[in-house]
């Protein structure tokens, strides 16, 4: 076998991918619950990939601090700070009367299914002021972690058998970017162009 044979970059390729899915099957017994991206897509994503259910929960987001500033409160007795909650409203409108349950609708028939329940068994629970902190995590662990678990882990797969996620550590953000995408903005000088 010569050092280029297609037989040895099979050999190569076959090993390296065996070691991926060993030490990532490994890495799965013990951190299941964990994925690998955790932490790393926010509300602020949302709003990029999908701007209405990103806007509204932002929005939604900024009623459970002003619930907390209100609960934190220690001025306000038991009372007024019931009555300040329950007042609460998402442009003009009370969280109870928006219509939302624990029940997550994709954007698309693309995904092939019309609702998941965001809280097992409970996908007809209406959302109220007193469980919408719930509502917001649930649905952001659907969109980033429950959601997508099976393609951002065969994404994860497919690239490492590429390239090793482990070596990318060597490389900023921007200099991954640039690898992959290219310069979007590259500048020649006069000289580079005419060689």
């Amino acid at each position: 076998v010569t050092m280029y044979s297609p037989e040895l970059l099979e050999d190569v390729m076959t090993s390296s991918l065996l070691s991926v899915v060993s030490e990532e099957s490994e890495e799965q017994s013990t951190y299941r619950d964990v994925p690998w991206w955790q932490g790393l897509l926010e509300l602020e994503d949302l709003e990029l990939v999908d701007p209405g259910r990103g806007g509204v929960l932002t929005k939604l987001q900024g009623l459970v601090t002003k619930k907390s500033q209100i609960m934190s409160d220690e001025a306000l007795d038991d009372d007024t700070k019931a009555e300040m909650i329950n007042s609460l409203e998402l442009d003009g409108c009370p969280v109870e009367d928006l219509g939302l349950t624990f029940q997550y609708s994709p954007s698309s028939a693309v995904y092939g299914y019309q609702t998941v329940d965001i809280k097992p068994g409970c996908g007809e629970e209406a959302v109220t002021i007193h469980n919408l902190e719930e509502y917001i995590d649930r649905s952001l662990d659907w969109v980033f972690v429950r959601g997508v678990r099976q393609q951002l882990d065969a994404l994860r797969q497919g690239f490492n058998t590429v390239f090793p996620l482990d070596k990318l550590g060597a490389f900023t953000p921007n200099e991954v970017r640039t690898m992959l995408c290219g310069d979007q903005d590259a500048v020649f000088t006069r000289e580079e162009i005419k060689a």
